[in-house]
């Protein structure tokens, strides 16, 4: 770019030196104001003089990243305020200000900067004045290999001026981006040392097990041979019904159809009718809010209106379900993603349902529908109630024969008996003898058919036949797997290991050498970045291992006190929304009353979203932790899923009008009580696992 810049006449700086001021003025913010460190600004926050003289090496180094563009007459790319967190604290957040980023830009690359000088000068890293000089005029030389000082002066001092920064700002941040470059090659340079020897075991070792085969055996157990084994069912059926049966919420959807066809057919009309059809149903709509917009004063309005054709209101109560069936499920969905009030009817919604024009909106949500009594149900309805009761009942009864089997097996086992003469034995059970499988096994290979045929997943088989594998034990049955259940799709089973069929290094040969190679590039790659690249300090995720520990623990340290500043904003708002609020209550005893009640209906409901949670809570570390039956866990925790989306749904609305009312006192509320101090804690959490003791805790 400057070897661009100097085959321009000298004539041609006059021109270049207006674009830069202009451009500079349009297009270059900087993310932090200089005049902070010479006005009372950040200097006298408690930042220790190194950490000052860092940050203006990074604006030096932000300005010298657009200063080429500006030359350019080109806008440069902007710089973000704040940090963009690495994958470690990305997937902590639940950030309630919808932003990814968090903490200032400039004060975090700052801090890593300082880590890493000080990690040069422990390694005596350090360039002469006269070096970092004669690096600078090398940059800006002229067509006869001399320093130009025109052309330094009239960019980069310039630009420096116009920033309140200085030459020795320039200077300090040159010599330093040398030292940083330094260091770099020195701590990568073991990534390219790596040798065969020491690499070859650990490849050897993940070739193993990618190419290494098992033959195993299959005891499998199906519910649905166990269907007439349920007894009673008819007798069980009502008190099953009463106990799994719950009838949905419903919402009261209110419409008002307009066709178009009608209108086609009046004298003059369009030929489709859709232009008068949107006439009549606007003034309709402007009627309705003129009124107050309710369900009555919409009943009114059509009783009152002549004109033809004659209009009707139409209603439906409808569980989630029914209203995804429903033949106006489109027009339903708009109202709920537009809706902000809950007896408000929205502007008229344009469908091409029944070509017509619909006027609709909610009158009540949460309606509560008793069940039907049981006596009372359709011959077709007790079937399918039927159907799911010997359903699970058999998954039940399969379970138990499983896991009794599964204890069986293991004792014939141990007394000499082979795996498939106890499965011959016991006619309950299905014996499958599988071909050999391994993580080579491609989904065209013949193997794959007999899985498919049985329901068996390969990669739950191969993890528990390389687990069995690794028993050292000398009894047969430490080569037999738990009992894995069954469910209303899958047959239950028992594994059993009958051999495991190491690979021949030797016609490996191709592979190891590729993965040996594979392996030096990327431990070379994750020990240092490319020659002459200026580090990356916006993100930690590119950071080679020698210095990945300590960038993770200063963007903890931004985080937590970007989030602690945030926490004391949040005091502030709340401070001014809770005056606004009180004084709104005060003057209207009504809204005061319906908020009242807003905050029972949510009481109400909390203790069922609390007890959900812990349970899914609970649950989900018995699948992390690989405890107890994992299918039955799995089925469960789907379940209480489907149970808080429901509860969710009957909240969600109850919520918003509290938020209509309060504004975004909720909102702040949670991010100050729950959000902000989970997140706190979970960063000092990681900075405990990081070896540091966290300064403050989260309250």
């Amino acid at each position: 770019m400057f070897g661009t810049i100097r085959k321009h006449s000298q004539s041609m700086w006059i021109v270049i030196i207006i674009v830069i001021v202009i451009s500079f003025v349009v297009f270059f913010t900087p993310s932090v104001d200089v005049r902070d460190w010479f006005e009372g600004g950040r200097a006298d926050s408690g930042i220790s003089s190194e950490e000052v003289a860092a940050q203006r090496e990074v604006m030096v180094g932000d300005m010298m990243e657009q200063l080429p563009y500006l030359m350019a007459r080109q806008q440069p790319p902007s710089k973000p305020d704040k940090v963009d967190f690495d994958f470690n604290i990305q997937m902590m957040q639940r950030n309630p200000e919808g932003m990814q980023k968090e903490g200032d830009r400039v004060a975090y690359e700052a801090l890593v900067r300082l880590r890493l000088l000080e990690k040069a000068k422990e390694l005596g890293i350090e360039f002469s004045e006269e070096t970092v000089v004669r690096r600078i005029e090398q940059q800006f030389m002229n067509e006869n290999g001399l320093f130009d000082v025109n052309l330094y002066q009239n960019t980069v001092l310039q630009f420096l001026r116009q920033n309140r920064l200085t030459e020795d700002d320039f200077r300090r941040y040159r010599g330093n981006e040398m030292v940083l470059q330094q260091l770099h090659e020195v701590m990568g340079a073991s990534g390219s040392f790596v040798s065969t020897r020491a690499v070859q075991p650990l490849v050897e070792k993940a070739l193993k097990k990618q190419h290494t085969a098992y033959e195993m055996e299959v005891a499998l157990v199906k519910p649905a041979d166990f269907n007439g084994s349920v007894n009673n069912a008819t007798a069980q059926l009502p008190g099953y019904y009463e106990e799994n049966y719950k009838e949905d919420i419903r919402t009261r959807y209110v419409w008002v159809k307009l066709g178009f066809e009608e209108f086609a057919k009046q004298p003059g009309a369009s030929e489709n009718g859709q232009a008068e059809a949107a006439q009549r149903m606007k003034k309709l709509a402007e009627q309705l809010k003129a009124q107050g917009g309710t369900v009555d004063a919409l009943r009114s309005i059509i009783t009152a209106d002549s004109s033809q054709p004659v209009l009707e209101v139409e209603q439906a109560d409808l569980s989630p379900s029914e209203r995804g069936q429903h033949r106006l499920s489109s027009v339903f969905s708009q109202v709920d993603v537009g809706r902000t009030n809950f007896v408000y009817l929205e502007r008229p919604i344009i469908s091409n349902v029944e070509k017509a024009l619909f006027l609709a909106g909610v009158e009540r949500d949460n309606i509560e529908v008793p069940l039907p009594k049981f006596e009372t149900l359709t011959p077709e309805k007790v079937a399918e109630i039927r159907k799911k009761f010997i359903g699970e009942k058999s998954v039940e009864l399969a379970n138990d024969a499983g896991r009794t089997f599964h204890t069986n097996i293991t004792t014939g086992l141990d007394a000499n008996q082979t795996f498939a003469s106890l499965c011959n034995a016991n006619a309950t059970f299905q014996l499958v003898s599988l071909p050999p499988l391994s993580a080579q096994t491609k989904p065209d290979d013949p193997a794959m058919a007999k899985l498919t045929e049985h329901q068996l997943d390969l990669q739950t088989l191969l993890r528990s036949a390389s687990f069995l594998a690794g028993d050292d034990s000398n009894k047969t049955s430490a080569k037999l797997g738990a009992y894995s259940s069954a469910t209303d799709s899958a047959p239950g089973y028992i594994l059993f290991l009958r051999k495991q069929i190491p690979p021949d290094l030797a016609t490996l040969k191709e592979d190891l050498a590729r993965e040996v190679r594979l392996y030096r590039e990327a431990h070379a790659r994750s020990s240092t970045r490319a020659p002459g690249s200026r580090p990356h300090m916006m993100t930690g995720r590119n950071w080679p291992d020698w210095m990945r520990r300590e960038v993770e623990l200063i963007q903890l340290e931004v985080f937590i006190g970007a989030k602690q500043r945030r926490l004391e904003e949040i005091e502030e708002i709340l401070r001014i929304e809770g005056d606004t609020l009180k004084d709104k209550l005060e003057k209207d005893p009504t809204l005061k009353q319906r908020l009242a009640d807003i905050d029972a209906q949510i009481a109400k409901l909390k203790p069922d979203q609390d007890k959900l949670e812990k349970e899914l809570e609970k649950l989900g570390k018995q699948r992390q932790s690989g405890e107890g039956d994992q299918t039955a866990i799995g089925a469960k925790t789907q379940e209480l899923h489907i149970q808080m989306q429901m509860l969710n749904f009957r909240m969600r609305p109850i919520l918003q009008q509290r938020i209509e009312i309060m504004g975004q006192i909720p909102a702040l509320e949670m991010e100050r009580d729950e959000q902000i101090p989970d997140l706190i804690r979970q960063a000092q959490e990681r900075q405990r696992e990081l070896g540091v003791t966290p300064s403050t805790d989260a309250e």
